[in-house]
């Protein structure tokens, strides 16, 4: 009787876990960003979900990806020095193609 009641435990268990992994969203976001003044890529922008400790760089040609398993929607960070962060609100599944374009800032 017990081992039943244990096998019966673990395939609930399993079947539980295998549910809840399906049902999970999994969010791509992509784009490219850019000098506001110049349009020219930047490497190195720091891209960041907000409120969580995912992120990425941008390469050298600008461009970000980044898979997100959390409910929409979510709001990115984009920093860099010398430029004025920027955020922007995703609430699509699949964003990509996403143009950020930021400001230089100048410190006096």
């Amino acid at each position: 009787m017990n081992r039943y009641i244990i096998r019966v435990m673990m395939i609930l268990i399993i079947m539980g876990y295998a549910v809840t992994t399906g049902l999970s969203q999994s969010t791509n976001i992509s784009g490219v960003v850019k000098d506001m003044e110049t349009s020219e890529p930047l490497a190195g922008v720091n891209v960041v979900v907000k409120g969580l400790v995912i992120g990425t760089i941008s390469d050298t040609d600008g461009k970000f990806e980044i898979k997100v398993n959390q409910p929409l929607p979510l709001t990115l960070q984009f920093s860099f020095v010398g430029y004025a962060s920027q955020e922007i609100d995703i609430s699509d599944v699949n964003a990509s193609g996403l143009e950020v374009s930021l400001e230089v800032q100048t410190i006096l």
